[in-house]
């Protein structure tokens, strides 16, 4: 009986097969989630995605399967791609949770953005530009030292009490869905 083509080698060569693809499409969900409906997933996926493509195109290389090697690779450098793409693209921020809530407060030079945590997903629910981060004796143009309380909440406003240099009360209206 030849190694390469053992029956439960290539039931496992299969399997990795099919979850490598579902990670991969996974992975683009979660690109576009990121930049198009600001959604950010937060389980930490990306070394479990990266040890089952390497043991998929290890099985395709063993049983000698060249298109699914192929594909795999292909689909996975797209992936790998992208999110280089999303990476550079997006600007140098900051996130700090909002002490007493389940929110998050995801700090730019130039606007701040509002994440209500779940257990698997952040949604954003409120975004504003504003020059309270921005620090021009700092190369990034970020001051990272702030804290963030909120003040008080309704289903249509935050309001935020912001600690940088100086304090600031600053009300957001919440994103409607």
């Amino acid at each position: 009986m030849e190694f390469s083509n053992s029956k439960t080698l290539i039931k496992i060569g299969n399997a990795f097969f099919v979850i490598a693809l579902l990670m991969i499409v996974f992975s683009f969900i979660d690109l576009f989630l990121r930049k198009y409906k600001d959604v950010l997933i937060t389980i930490n996926y990306q070394w479990i995605w990266l040890a089952i493509i390497i043991i998929t195109l290890l099985f395709s290389g063993i049983l000698r399967k060249w298109k699914r090697f192929f594909l795999v690779m292909f689909f996975g450098f797209t992936v790998v791609l992208l999110f280089l793409y999303f990476l550079i693209s997006s600007p140098l921020s900051c996130t700090k949770t909002i002490e007493n809530s389940r929110y998050e407060l995801q700090a730019d030079s130039n606007y701040y953005k509002i994440y209500k945590k779940n257990v698997f997903y952040k949604e954003m629910i409120a975004s504003k530009k504003s020059k309270i981060f921005f620090e021009p004796n700092i190369k990034t143009g970020l001051n990272y030292n702030f804290e963030v309380k909120k003040v008080s909440e309704t289903p249509e406003i935050i309001v935020l009490e912001i600690t940088t240099k100086q304090t600031v009360k600053d009300t957001l209206q919440k994103l409607q869905y």
